[in-house]
């Protein structure tokens, strides 16, 4: 159950999405998938003039501040040497940013380690959530990580932040699931 606008409760919108393959066409050929634009639900406004696509180096800033205005629990990684790091990888294809006018207002990390793919780092900016957004982000992250042989996917979300644990328990009618079968041990690394 999610809270209305009212503050009374209601169910959210119920759809089923197969999260092993991404929806879209296929081109004919046999091979290459078009996945469809945006995931949309009552009550959401579009999120049109909007970009999503892969970090730039020079982005790494303002994805730090933009973590910093959405309430993101800094972690040792979370430097502009490591994000930039991140960026020029193999792997930077999967952090994803969302651009409205020039300014950095939402972003995603898909992580690979070529067994299963990991989301990461979702953020909104304050200003524009309530409109879509997350759920394009995790659904170009899907693109992304599906594209590299990913076909299940982890949530990394934190226990105490309630809007971020209400996000993910809406996506429930998009796949998503908690898995009470799980805990995360972590460890950081120092030279």
């Amino acid at each position: 159950m999610i809270r209305g606008r009212s503050g009374g409760r209601k169910s959210p919108p119920r759809r089923r999405a197969n999260l092993a393959a991404p929806t879209g066409s296929h081109d004919g050929a046999g091979g290459t998938m078009t996945p469809r634009v945006s995931i949309t639900t009552e009550g959401q406004e579009r999120t049109e003039g909007l970009a999503i696509r892969p970090c730039r180096a020079e982005e790494c800033e303002a994805v730090l501040a933009l973590w910093r205005r959405a309430g993101a629990i800094p972690s040792a990684t979370d430097t502009l040497e490591e994000l930039t790091r991140l960026v020029r990888s193999a792997h930077g294809d999967g952090f994803l940013v969302a651009v409205r006018s020039g300014s950095i207002v939402g972003s995603v990390i898909g992580g690979w380690d070529g067994w299963r793919g990991n989301i990461y780092r979702l953020a909104v900016a304050p200003e524009a959530r309530r409109r879509g957004l997350a759920r394009r982000l995790v659904r170009e992250a899907e693109r992304v990580l599906w594209r590299k042989g990913a076909r299940r996917l982890s949530a990394l979300v934190e226990r105490h932040e309630a809007q971020a644990v209400a996000f993910w328990d809406a996506l429930a009618d998009a796949g998503y699931q908690r898995d009470p079968r799980m805990m995360r041990y972590v460890k950081a690394l120092t030279a």
